[in-house]
């Protein structure tokens, strides 16, 4: 029975759902988010993590807890069915580009079926029933079908609040930079989960300037906020010595995909080792989706060029020791959501470098240019 007026501040929880980085184990921006915001979440005895079985909310219990706090090496990473525009490509592939919502309904029927049987082992003991008073916190991400919307509007219907958090709206200012299913997805599901939700928080200030845009055109009026990410990895450690004499040492932080500008830091580089640079190149990121001839270009460099080394799978340890040990880290990326590894550089006492006309304002006075209009030209300090 639905109490009568709010509950006590002992009865209400605040649920934040990590369904997406439970049950794929990535180690990406938003993941190390969730990871981070997860590790501190037991300091508040209110605060329940929670996953989605694209029904209901389950508690994660403690076999659950060390399987999300743990990223889990490429090979066991948990992989999405192929997308519904390769599944219908044939028949309705212009359609699902053009009605968002002819691909969301077949994004639920393959990709929400895979989410609700991965998180069949995680499910112990009944669903959480929210009530009045209680809080659902969508942290992690909304928009791929994992049946985190479906299940929010369940807890919506039971008088609880919903807050939404918004990482990134790359798909909605560059729909040329990411995937077309996802251009053409991620509006309609954003949408839906602002129309779910009580008030929307933002990780950095452009993005809270596009949410409320959208927000005008969809004529919604909800509260908005931003918050600022930090760095997770530690300060107090010592720089580790160099396996190799090798010098300088760049790294490149990130999923590999065309918006982070791999390429052309592969050709700054070969330049570089064509004139006799020895200059050492590491990729960390996991594979996202890029052309075969990037993807053969890496392999090759890979298997056969000593300066250059490709980690699909780094943990936090190792991260942060190629952290320590980079002269720089280079950030060529045209569009950021906000720019993680800038900070995680500077945390460091590292010097970052980024594309010139690049945007990432939320760190745009913070790394100095390396390279513009697709070309690499000569640094300077101060970026605007």
């Amino acid at each position: 029975m639905m109490p009568n007026g709010p509950p006590s501040a002992a009865d209400a929880i605040v649920a934040i759902d990590v369904t997406d980085t439970l049950v794929r184990g990535l180690g990406t921006g938003i993941q190390r988010v969730v990871r981070k915001i997860a590790q501190n979440a037991g300091d508040f005895p209110d605060v329940v993590l929670v996953f989605s079985d694209g029904t209901d909310f389950h508690k994660l219990d403690t076999a659950a807890l060390n399987a999300l706090l743990s990223p889990r090496p490429s090979g066991e990473l948990g992989k999405l069915p192929p997308s519904p525009s390769r599944i219908v490509k044939d028949f309705v592939k212009s359609g699902i580009i053009r009605f968002p919502s002819i691909h969301v309904a077949i994004q639920q029927r393959t990709v929400g079926r895979w989410f609700t049987a991965e998180t069949e082992k995680w499910r112990s003991g009944s669903p959480i029933r929210f009530k009045h008073g209680d809080k659902l916190v969508l942290l992690d991400t909304f928009w791929n079908g994992c049946g985190v919307l479906p299940a929010a509007a369940r807890v919506r219907s039971s008088g609880a609040e919903i807050i939404t958090v918004v990482h990134d709206t790359i798909p909605i200012t560059h729909p040329d930079q990411v995937p077309a299913d996802v251009a053409s997805s991620f509006p309609y599901e954003m949408r839906k989960a602002f129309e779910l939700s009580d008030a929307i928080l933002a990780t950095a200030r452009t993005n809270l300037d596009v949410v409320q845009k959208q927000m005008g055109i969809w004529q919604m009026s909800r509260p908005t906020d931003y918050f600022h990410l930090g760095a997770d990895i530690p300060r107090d450690f010592r720089k580790p010595t160099r396996a190799t004499d090798i010098s300088p040492n760049f790294l490149v932080v990130g999923t590999i995909e065309p918006r982070k500008g791999h390429a052309i830091i592969l050709d700054a580089f070969e330049k570089f080792w064509e004139n006799g640079v020895d200059a050492k190149l590491t990729f960390v990121g996991k594979i996202g989706w890029i052309e075969q001839d990037l993807s053969q270009r890496l392999s090759s460099l890979a298997t056969s060029n000593n300066y250059f080394t490709l980690n699909t799978s780094a943990s936090d340890e190792v991260l942060e020791s190629l952290y320590a040990d980079a002269d720089a880290v280079i950030v060529a990326s045209s569009i950021e959501g906000f720019g993680l590894p800038i900070v995680e550089s500077l945390n460091r006492g590292g010097t970052s470098y980024r594309k010139r006309n690049t945007d990432i304002p939320g760190n745009r006075r913070s790394a100095r240019h390396l390279f513009q209009d697709g070309r690499c030209g000569r640094s300077s300090a101060n970026a605007e």
